[in-house]
């Protein structure tokens, strides 16, 4: 089976109560707004998160989609700096699940998210960094501007791009079932 990079999810109408209810917990339940996390992938009480997102529940209940696990993905710009920095650099995400739904939250134009064809690429597993190869080398098979919900392959080397024009911090949610989602990608 080939999986596709990423997949948009169109049927999301209720996107925007979700970036909403999200921000409110991340304003109100964390201090990641106040000190920028030097971290990209933060794990939260996803379950209390859960309880204050009630219109991210549902739409997940609505599409039988159990919910495992939420992160907050936070992503900054060098501070100070001229050029477009990349916040994560390329990498393979952490199994066991190939696959999960990324909502955009807040500041999300002008940020990119590209998978890259890396011919020796460790296979899935545990999260692999891969920040030591020359990108200009290598062959970027997808690219997505991260303005949409989208089905996301995590097991094909990825990065995230701060565009010139994109406000900072760029924050998603990363939303992970307990189901298998990679028929979603096929």
């Amino acid at each position: 089976m080939v999986m596709k990079c990423y997949k948009v999810v169109e049927d999301c109408d209720c996107l925007d109560q979700i970036s909403k209810e999200a921000m409110t917990w991340i304003r109100e339940n964390t201090d990641l707004m106040e000190n920028w996390p030097h971290l990209f992938w933060n794990k939260i009480d996803y379950k209390h998160f859960l309880l204050e997102n009630p219109t991210l529940v549902k739409w997940c209940a609505d599409h039988k989609l159990a919910i495992r696990e939420v992160a907050v993905l936070f992503a900054i710009s060098e501070p100070g700096g001229k050029n477009p920095r990349v916040n994560e650099q390329l990498h393979i995400d952490d199994g066991p699940l190939r696959s999960k739904i990324n909502f955009p939250i807040y500041n999300v134009k002008d940020t990119w998210t590209e998978w890259y064809d890396v011919p020796d690429a460790p296979p899935f597993g545990p999260a692999q960094s891969l920040a030591d190869r020359d990108l200009t080398k290598l062959n970027m098979i997808a690219e997505f501007e991260t303005v949409k919900p989208v089905v996301f392959n995590s097991s094909i080397p990825h990065r995230i791009r701060i565009g010139p024009n994109a406000k900072v911090p760029r924050i998603q949610i990363a939303v992970m079932f307990l189901q298998n989602i990679d028929y979603m990608l096929e």
